[in-house]
This record gives C-alpha cells, structure tokens and sequence, in this order.
C-alpha cells in the first residue's frame, strides 16, 4: 500500500495548493499527532483546510479530524511566527521531493521534507533555522534552531533526450558484462571448507548480480518517473515491462520503442503538473478475486467477448456514479495506490479496479482519509468487542454454573432410581456390612475379605466398590440404571400373556437391560427406600438453587452490561471521533435562525456587533423587524425574498415566539407579546442624523403587537440534501432578476435623511438597544461548551478593575483599543434605570410611627428641622456623618461613577459605530451581500425536516426552533424554561437521540418510513458535536422534557425510588 509521494505526486500536488491557497492567510495550526499536523488557510467567507504528514503527504482535505487540545512546542513556534500572515507561494524545489511555502513575500520559509523520515522546517529570509520538526545531526547536514538551512536546488529536467536513454541502458549492460566476468574469475568454495582463504576471500568479494529488467532499469536511472509510470509508458508502447536490457540493445527498434516510451513518460510529467484541471486515480484491489482470476487462468479455457454493458473489472468507474465508495470497499477491494494519470497497464485486470477523481488533492484526501477511518473504526470496533468478550464471560460462567446445578438434578434422580430398582439387592449390601461391622471386625480386614470374595465371582462383593467410607459410615454400590423398553411396558401391563422361561434366560435378559452403570452412595443406618429419599430431596435442593442462581445471574449480567457500557463509554471518549466530512457553512448559520413552516428564513445575531452587520448587509426592502420590549431579546429580521408580497401572520407569530424566549422573560417565565414593524421604519440614525451606537436602532411609526407567545421552544435536526435533478437555479435567478435590486448605502443615507425630516413632527419615536445581555449568554456559551476549563475574570470585569485604579483619561484612551461587550451598550438617549434603587420598606410596627411622623412635620423644611433638632440637644456632632449619610453618599459617588463610565463607554461605542458604519463596507462587501441573498431561495431549498427516500442526504444540523414550527420536524425535543445549562441539556438530547437511533426496532433499514431513522441519519447523528452545536442555542438555563419523563425532570421510571431523604417533622 503506497504511503508516501513520489516526486511526481510533489510535483502536482504544489501545483494545485498553488492554484488554491496562494494569497490566503493562515489563520491557525493544530496538531493531530506528534507528526501530523492540521493547517488552517483563511480569507473573509472562505477558508481551506491542509493535512500534513512530515514526509509522507501534504493535501487539502473536506474531512475533520480530532486535534489536540493543547498545542505542542513545535507549533507554538509556528504560531509565533507564521499565524496570520499570507501565503505568498508554494513551490517544489528542482525536483527533489521538498516543498517551499513562503510567507509574506519571503519573509518566513516552511521547508517540508517528504523523503527518509522527513522534517518540517522554519526559516527567516535568510535561511536562519527558527523552529524544527526533527533535530538532524549527520557528517553532510546539520538541522538545529540557529544553524542555516541549504537549500541545494538542482535544475528541472523538461526533456528526456535519446542519448540519455541510451547511455543509461548501455551503461547497465556493461556493468552486467563487468560483473558476468568477476563471476566467471571467482572459484566457487569447496563443499568440503578446504578451499584456500585467498580465494574464499575473494568469493565473498564478488559483486551482485546487475539487475537487467527493463523497468527496474529506468526506475533507478530515471529517479523523477514513479515505476508505475515508467510501466504504464512501456505498456502503451507496446513493450513488456520485464523484458531484458541486453535484448532491447540488440533490436535497434525496441531501442527506439523505450526511447519513445521515455519520452512520453516526461511528456505526462509536464503536462499533470501544469494543467490546472488533473484527474487522479485511486488503485483499488481485491485479493480473493485476484486470486480466484489466477486459478482460472491455469486452467485453459474458451475466450469470452467481454460485454459493452456495465463496466468490467479493472475499467475507470466512477466514484460518486455507478459504483460508490463504499460500495466498492464493502465488496471487499482495497485502496492500495493513487495517481494522477491513469493506469493504462491495470486496465482489465481481474481484481482491480480504477476510482477516478477531479484532482489529486481530492484523489489523496480520499485515499489517506479512508485509510485513517478504517484504522478508527477498527479501534473501536475493538474495544467494542473487547467488552463484549467481558459479558459473555460473566453470562458463560453464570451458565456454567446453572448447567451444573442441572446435571446435580439429573444424576440424582438418576441415582435415586437406581436405587429403587435394586432396592432388594441394596438392602443385602447394606445388611452384609453392618452384620460384620457388627461383629466388630477390624475395617481392613473387612476390606480384604471384599478383595477374595470379588475374586470368587460373589455378585453381593462385586455389587460394592472399593474403598470402603465406613469413617462416613457410608459405602459405594455400583448399581445399573434399568431400560424398560416400550414392548417390555406392554408384556408387564398384559397380565394374560406369561411366558415360563429359564432362570438363565431371566438373568442374561435382565443384564442386557442394565446396560449404564452409576457408582452410588448409600447410608448404612438407611434403608434402601431412605436412601432413595436422600437423593430425591438433593435434587430439590440443587432445583431451589437453581432459581437463586438464576436470580442472581440475572442480576450481574444486567450489572456487568452498566460497567462495560459505563467503560466503553469511557474509553471511547479517549479515541479520536470519526471523520466527518467538513461541509461549507451558509452564510446564515453564524447568527440565530430558523425556517418558519411557510419558508421564511428569520434570523437575528448573537451580540450587538452580529445585529449591526446583519442589518448592515442583508437588511433590504419587503423585510420585517421582529422584536420585543424586554432585556434581552434578540431582533429579528424575517428575509423576504419577494418583497411585494407580505409576510404570513404564522411566521410573524413564530418569530415573536423565538424573540420573547430569548428575553428574560424566559427566565421569569413571563407571558408578553412581541412586535413588528416595517422595513421603512428601522432607521440607525437619531434625530440629529448622528450614528447610533452598535446594536441600537429608532423604531419610527406605530408598533403591530402580535399575541401573546407560549414560552416554549424545540431542538431538532434539519437536513441537507441533494435533490434528485438538483436544483432550479434558472427560475431562482429569474425571481431574484424580477425583484428590486437592494438599496446601496447611498440610497439609505438618504431614505434616513428623509426619514428624519419627517419624523420630527411625529410622536412615537422608540429606541431598540439588541441583545443587552448578551454578556451574560456568552458566558453561558462558554461555560456550556468549556466546563473543565478554570473560571477566569471575563473582558469586562478585568476592564472594570483596571478602570477603578486608572485616571479617567487613560481608561478613555484604552477603551480606544479595547473590545468592548455587547452586553454594555446603553445609548444616551434612552438612560438605563439599572441605578435606580427602591427605598427600603420598614417593619409593620414602624411604618405608622413614621406615617404620623411624617404628617406631624409635612410642613417643615430641612432648616427648621436642624434648629429644633440643636434646640432639643440631640444634633449631630459637627464632622461626624451619619450611617444614612455615609450610605447616601457612596451610593451618589458609586451612581456618579457608574454613570461616567457609562458616558465615555458610549462615547467609544459611538465612535466605534460611525468607523464601522455604512461607509467602512467596501464594494466586495455590498457585491457579496447581494451574491448570497441572490443564492437564499437556493440555500433554503437544499434545506428539509423531512428527507424524501430519494434525497440524498449530506449532513444534520441542530437547530433551535419554535415548538410550532418543530412540529413539522421528523426529530424534536420540547424546550421550557428550567434551571439547567444548555450544555449539559444539549449533551444529554444528542446521547438520547443517538441511544434511541442504535435501536434496531427503531431504525429502517430500506429508508422508507418517515417515522423511524434511516442508515444514513444514524451515521450523521453519531458525528455531531456537541461543543459546536450548543452555542446556537438561544437561552442559558432551560429544561428537557424527553418522552418518558415526570414534570420534575426525573426519568419516569425513577418514580418508585427513595431519595434517601426522611420526611422533615
């Protein structure tokens, strides 16, 4: 299986980064291993991710992939230097297999090695060493952080001339004559070990044997053409790849045929590694049919037509057409090798089969990627089957063990028959011992007198076993068990057919029956009759013990099944998860969203600053703003994509759903109304025509109240897909071109203008401030998706701190630079009342005496109360406060310097907004704004709750939704208000849905049953992360209602359990 590059792979594989990610920026680095490394190129709205392998491969990839939580020292090096800057160029230095990706115009070079055990190394602009993979130290090089990096460029060979080829083949076959002539020369060594040293000597310097095949030939000479391509060259030309190089030198014409071949060889070269369109092949193959297709070749058979329908083995098929993927390695080939020309050699090979693919960074992502999901899956497939190993220990030894308990059952009765059929002859037994017992004869001499009476055939000696138990005061009988044949039940039964026989014929007939012999213990204080009631109640004794044993197997199976999932949960934790394909986000998904049942996409963003941008690019004519008047709640924007036609009251109701649960009425659990308005009459601007800070909008006009919103949401699961024929981007762009271009930033300068003006003599002028909390549910989000990272101040904690000890001045200047919260806006002009503090309600008993008083002196002004107050020797000390006054007074200084903050606060924001305003959004902003919404009705069509059977299904995205439009999802989950983090509730509904998709009854496997889960919906289920899914949940504490669950959260079958707690007296 082919590991690591060629330097023709190289070749094609920097030809194609080059093509992509020129230009780009590299926004991070991750390790993935000790070697493997993820590198992340990014521009606005695009970004590339790029797999590397120190000395094995480097290529983009579409798949995600675990990295390590913690970077290692090596890419904190990288980071330092490299994160951020732009990737100037990528090229393959001459035609040795390293790589140069140069940074900032040279600035920085990242050398990476991809021959012997490879190296990734970091060089300034003068090829000073700054970080290295691999510390080298040999007699030619000498690789260390400080040391030079010499890059030994040779020059790209674009011809293969045929005084090369020549020379190469004659210079072999010389060598081959050389070394034919020292053989002869040699004298072999004597069998006999006799032979003269000098001339062993001279055996054991002999040379090897030069190698005369044709392709091994041009392989080692010509080391810039894989054999693979050497072969297929040869093949083409009509030459066998194993032909001898002294029989090509002796046909001038087959010297002109591998000269041609060559040639040809480099013609392929130049063209896959400057074309910008390369189609790589995937070499799969399959033992079993390789060698079945072997057998049958040894056996002469009628040559067949090969058939013009379908496709024959080892022919280029498509991967994502006639024969997928997976198809293909569930049929048992393997992918053994990869390349970006196309085989000719391998064509019709039984066995093997070629997978064509657009590009060789797709042909390698795929061949490495499914090498590596093998390897995870085998990993867990193994701890899978090493638990399982453990339970079917435990249910073995539990089975052992009641198998015993029946085999105790069995024997007993066995032997309690026994018994009864020869009670006669037990009774004899028993009463011969106990009479010479009784006659107090010595146990040995008993034992002897058994030995002589055994030897004269005595059958009442031969009936008892030796030795004796008479220390148990028992002896061992060896007893047969009695076969009564159906025919001997009739003769017993028939009592008027009687046969006299002969004694003789009586006794060989009975022994014929007594075919099994049982060695049987018996009690000598027994009878026989007692004896058999000994081993009966045994029996009944090993049956109780079977229930118990039962009983309990039952238990420790069901306990051993909770500590090997419990361990196996665990464990797998620790693996790496599956590789799940990495898909290009919608432009929508960074915000709140949902799809409303009519179609509607309504979004709102996360904080201040995504409520800005939204509304900034994607704000336009026909749209409606949603909103509510409580802290908290997000504003929303419904996208109308035609604009004459009005939005539906449902998706009107859905979206003040989704904006009251977003407020803090969610957790006070009140019950309030939302509201819209028009897109006439959202306006950024206030009344002087002056910016309003990040987050904050003028609502112009009369509000539509919509009714009252039930204060429950829905997680579900949204599908993408392909539909079957794709779909019609023709009549999408057709409904887009009859639509009403969006406003430019001019026309909206002046529609608020214009606004303002006539707003003056209105009286209903509201201001919006978004997301006022959103501090505190970015909290939420980080401590849901992070709970085992240390509590740490947040930004704006440690900004309040530094402000406390800062002059008023240098806190102004750092809130320049600084990143200010959402959470914090509170505009000029609609003050907050969060300084406003209710007065302090006395005692019942106090508040008539301070009634009366207040009554008695209404009149008196704080003069007059001081004069009485010296007249009747109780003023105040002169210097000396008060406790109400000192409380007064630092609750003004505290109010005096919240609100300063406040002040220079929005002052910063304000700047902030009129630098990120209108005029910062350059023309690419505008003209890919109005490429997306262009695209929407095409992003939502790919967009489903149910997939039909002939969908093809891509990925799941969790989404949270009003409980009305969940309804019409395939998976859903009720949200209320509750008490718990969303982390911890996201977790636990992605663990349910996949515990209730691994249950065979719930699953179709056909993908026909709207109701149940289909193969490919269990497999995207498993894939989801929890972390990257939890933040686009719009509340902080919620709570789950699962099926099967009390009103109290508990699960129902918990109902009848003690909480361990007495009842409080």
């Amino acid at each position: 299986m082919k590991q690591r590059y060629s330097s023709l792979d190289l070749k094609v594989i920097a030809n194609e980064l080059s093509k992509t990610i020129t230009n780009f920026r590299l926004s991070n680095i991750y390790d993935i291993s000790s070697r493997i490394f993820l590198l992340r190129f990014a521009l606005p709205e695009q970004k590339h991710l790029v797999v590397l392998d120190s000395g094995f491969r480097i290529h983009l990839t579409t798949f995600a992939r675990e990295t390590s939580p913690s970077p290692s020292s090596f890419v904190s090096k990288l980071r330092k230097h490299l994160k951020t800057r732009r990737l100037t160029s990528i090229r393959q230095v001459g035609d040795d297999r390293v790589l140069e990706l140069s940074f900032s115009d040279g600035n920085y070079r990242l050398y990476l090695e991809f021959f012997a055990g490879g190296n990734v190394i970091l060089t300034d602009r003068e090829g000073l060493i700054l970080a290295v993979l691999r510390i080298v130290n040999s007699e030619k090089y000498e690789y260390k952080v400080g040391g030079k990096y010499n890059v030994e460029e040779k020059p790209v060979t674009t011809e293969v001339k045929r005084e090369e080829v020549v020379e190469a083949l004659e210079s072999v076959a010389a060598q081959a004559a050389e070394a034919q002539e020292e053989q002869e020369v040699t004298p072999a060594p004597t069998p006999t070990g006799k032979g003269k040293p000098g001339a062993k000597k001279q055996f054991k310097k002999s040379k090897k044997k030069v190698e005369m095949n044709l392709k091994k030939v041009l392989s080692s000479k010509f080391s810039r053409f894989n054999p693979t391509l050497i072969e297929h060259c040869l093949f083409v030309g009509g030459l066998p790849a194993n032909l001898k190089v002294e029989d090509v030198l002796k046909d001038p014409g087959l010297v002109e045929k591998v000269v041609v071949a060559m040639q040809e060889a480099q013609r392929i070269v130049n063209e896959v590694s400057t074309s910008g369109n390369v189609k790589g092949y995937i070499v799969s193959k399959n033992p079993t049919e390789a060698k079945a297709a072997a057998a049958e070749e040894a056996e002469p058979e009628e040559p067949k037509e090969p058939t013009k329908k379908g496709v024959t083995f080892g022919e280029a098929v498509p991967a994502e057409e006639d024969q997928p993927k997976q198809k293909i390695q569930a049929d048992g080939y393997i992918y053994d090798d990869f390349h970006p020309f196309l085989p000719k050699q391998l064509e019709g090979v039984p066995g093997v089969k070629l997978l064509p693919f657009d590009g060789l960074n797709k042909t390698v992502d795929e061949f490495f990627s499914s090498i590596e999901s093998q390897k995870l899956t085998s990993r867990l497939k193994e701890r899978e089957l090493a638990a399982q190993k453990r339970l079917d220990a435990v249910r073995n030894e539990q089975q052992r063990r009641i198998d015993g308990l029946r085999q105790m059952q069995s024997l007993n009765v066995r032997k309690a028959q026994a018994i009864e059929a020869n009670a006669d002859r037990v009774e004899e037994a028993i009463s011969a011992v106990n009479t010479l017992v009784g006659q107090g004869m010595d146990w040995g001499t008993i034992t002897r007198m058994l030995e002589s009476e055994k030897k004269r055939r005595n059958p009442l000696a031969e009936l008892i076993e030796l030795p004796l138990k008479l220390h148990e005061n028992k002896i061992t009988l060896r007893l047969g068990e009695a076969k009564w044949d159906e025919e001997d039940e009739e003769e017993d039964e028939d009592a008027d057919e009687t046969d006299e026989e002969d004694d003789s014929d009586e006794e060989s007939d009975e022994e014929d029956k007594k075919t099994n012999w049982l060695k049987i213990d018996v009690d000598l204080h027994k009878t026989s009759y007692a004896n058999a009631r000994s081993y009966y109640d045994e029996k009944r004794s090993a049956a109780d013990k079977e229930d118990k044993t039962l009983a309990s197997a039952e238990k420790a199976i069901k306990a051993t099944e909770r500590k090997v999932s419990a361990d196996l949960k665990k464990g797998l934790k620790t693996e790496k998860a599956l590789l799940k394909p990495v898909r290009q986000t919608l432009w929508f998904e960074k915000f709140y969203w949902f799809i409303s049942t009519e179609g509607y996409l309504v979004v709102g963003g996360r904080d201040a600053q995504q409520t800005d941008l939204l509304f900034r690019r994607f704000w336009k004519k026909g749209d409606v703003f949603v909103h509510a008047d409580l802290d908290g709640a997000v504003p929303l924007m419904i996208k109308n994509t035609v604009p004459d036609q009005p939005i539906s009251p449902s998706t009107l109701s859905q979206a003040g759903t989704y904006t009251i649960c977003t407020s803090k009425a969610w957790d006070s659990k009140q019950i309030t109304s939302a509201y819209w308005v028009e897109y006439e009459q959202v306006s950024k601007k206030d009344q002087l025509g002056e910016h309003m800070a990040v987050g904050t909008f003028r609502i112009l006009g009369n509000k539509n109240f919509l009714p009252p919103a039930q204060l429950v949401l829905g997680y579900a699961l949204l599908w993408l897909v392909e539909r079957e024929g794709g779909t019609d981007l023709n009549a999408i762009s057709q409904t887009i071109a009859e639509q009403d271009e969006p406003e430019t930033f001019e026309d909206i300068e002046k529609r608020e203008a214009a606004e303002a003006e006539a707003a003056k003599g209105k009286e209903k002028v509201d201001v919006v401030v978004a997301n006022e909390d959103a501090e505190e549910t970015n909290k939420d989000e980080s401590a849901a998706s992070e709970q085992d990272k240390p509590v740490e101040k947040t930004e704006a904690a440690v900004e309040d701190e530094a402000q406390e000890k800062e002059s008023p001045e240098e806190a102004d200047e750092e809130e320049e630079s600084a990143s200010t919260p959402a959470g914090t806006e509170t505009p000029s002009i609609a003050p907050s009342v969060a300084g406003k503090q209710k007065p302090k309600q006395l005692p019942r008993g106090k508040r008539a005496k301070a009634k009366r008083a207040k009554e008695k002196y209404a009149l008196q002004d704080e003069e007059e109360r001081k004069l009485a107050m010296e007249l009747l020797g109780s003023a105040p000390k002169p210097g000396v406060k008060s406790a109400a006054e000192i409380v007064a007074e630092k609750t003004a200084q505290a109010e005096a310097e919240r609100l300063n903050k406040e002040r220079r606060r929005q002052q910063h924001l304000s700047r902030k907004s009129k630098a990120s305003g209108a005029d910062a959004d350059t023309e690419e902003d505008h003209a890919q704004s109005t490429a997306l919404l262009a695209h929407l009705p095409a992003d939502l069509a790919k967009l489903t709750p149910n997939p039909a059977p002939t969908d093809n299904i891509i990925d799941v995205i969790p989404i949270t939704v009003p409980w009305s439009t969940a309804m019409k999802y395939k998976h859903k989950i009720k949200l209320q208000p509750g008490t718990q983090k969303k982390g911890k509730a996201v977790r636990e509904i992605m663990e349910r849905l996949s515990r209730e998709a691994e249950k065979k009854s719930n699953v179709d496997i056909k993908s026909l049953d709207p109701e149940k889960f289909w193969p490919r919906e269990v497999e995207l289920i498993k894939m989801v992360k929890t972390n990257e899914v939890v933040a686009g949940v719009p509340v902080g504490n919620l709570r789950v209602s699962l099926p099967g669950r009390k009103a109290g959260g508990g699960l129902a079958s918990d109902k009848g359990k003690s909480t361990g707690k007495g009842k409080k007296k």
